[in-house]
């Protein structure tokens, strides 16, 4: 599955981001902060770069596959949270 990892420098998704693709999951880190599993810095709430980086990102990975899907992703994984500071 392709998976949009949303919060994937925090200690939750930099844990989990590994594990889904060792079990052979397409997963694209979106976070603020970089990291080794950030594929995309940014925020999920910046509607322009989700359009640009991950649907256009994703679509030019497997055109023939996005021709016939409507969302460039089949799961999204939540995992972004305030730090409280």
């Amino acid at each position: 599955m392709r998976i949009l990892l949303t919060g994937s420098s925090g200690w939750l998704g930099s844990a989990l981001a590994p594990l889904l693709r060792g079990l052979g999951h397409d997963v694209t880190g979106l976070d603020p902060v970089l990291s080794a599993e950030t594929r995309i810095v940014g925020s999920i709430a910046d509607r322009d770069l989700v359009i640009d980086r991950v649907y256009d990102a994703s679509r030019a990975r497997d055109r023939l596959d996005f021709a016939c899907r409507t969302s460039f992703a089949d799961v999204l994984a939540a995992l972004a949270a305030e730090d409280g500071s």
